[in-house]
């Protein structure tokens, strides 16, 4: 009879055994986020996924990063860069643009599973650099020098702030503004894996107030839009006009009328920065305007 139940025992045992293979996914690839702040601390094994163990289980973490540069050898291994290579979940500071990480487990029946999962470090640089610029009251000015973030894993995206004046603020570079007062903008930038940065102000704008001449135009003379895409609109009350012209960057007159007109078709000029002159029997008056068709 003891025998019989001996027999018994080992059948089931081995039965337990064969059925235990143990199965591990680490998941998909990490992403840990680096700025000019600092790096993430990642929890690396946030996405394990084990099943058929028994009993009690022991965790091994392994890696090894080699590389070298002339005469310098960079070498790391998984205990140089996690806080505990025998814990389910250690804690990963990343240090490098892309390791690798093998976990194996065993369980108390000696069954071992392994996987591995690639971490990579996705990671914002900001320059010191700063952009200055003034311009009068009421003008606009277009500001395509980018921003002083890059990195990350594209396509990024941006938002600049504040949001005043600017006529679209989500674009990466090339974007009007028409601040009121001076002002500095700054970027925050998004990238896929959902790492951001806030970059120090960038852009800094003066606005200049406008003089005791220039407020009498803003009174009797008012052109839209501004910039133009071709047709410009001119609302005035200007009394005894002589002459109106219109100036390119360089100087040149491109047109010239004996009236104001109330509307002009600029879709033949070629786009840029413009003077609109407008004479009349005492002063001379004059706007800026930005043609881009």
């Amino acid at each position: 009879m003891k025998k019989i139940i001996l027999s018994a025992y080992i059948v089931m045992a081995a039965c337990i055994s064969g059925q235990a293979q143990c199965m591990l996914d680490l998941g998909p690839d990490l992403y840990a986020c680096g700025t000019f702040q600092g790096n993430d601390t990642l929890d690396l094994g946030s996405q394990i996924n084990l099943q058929n163990t028994v009993g009690s289980l022991t965790y091994t973490w392994e890696a090894h990063y080699f590389q070298q540069l002339g005469s310098t050898t960079i070498e790391l291994w998984a205990s140089d860069v996690l806080d505990d290579t025998t814990s389910a979940n250690p804690k990963y500071t990343a240090a490098l643009d892309s390791m690798q990480f093998f976990l194996t487990i065993s369980d108390s029946l000696g069954n071992t599973c392994r996987d591995s999962v690639q971490v990579y470090l996705s990671s914002f640089v900001s320059t010191l650099g700063t952009i200055h610029a003034s311009i009068q009251e009421g003008d606009s000015i277009f500001l395509n020098f980018g921003s002083n973030i890059s990195g990350g894993t594209g396509p990024l995206s941006y938002l600049w702030r504040p949001n005043h004046g600017l006529v679209d603020s989500t674009l990466a570079n090339g974007f009007w503004t028409k601040p009121s007062h001076s002002i500095a903008y700054y970027a925050t930038v998004w990238d896929t894996v959902g790492c951001s940065a806030v970059g120090a102000p960038y852009y800094y704008i003066t606005v200049n107030p406008l003089s005791e001449k220039e407020l009498r135009l803003a009174d009797h003379f008012k052109i839209y839009p501004n910039p133009s895409s071709g047709v410009l609109f001119i609302e005035s009350n200007l009394e005894d006009v002589r002459s109106f012209k219109l100036i390119s960057a360089a100087g040149r007159t491109v047109l010239s009328l004996d009236h104001l007109p109330m509307q002009l078709d600029l879709g033949a000029y070629t786009n840029g920065l413009y003077w609109l002159q407008v004479n009349t029997a005492r002063e001379i008056f004059s706007e800026r305007l930005v043609l881009q068709n």
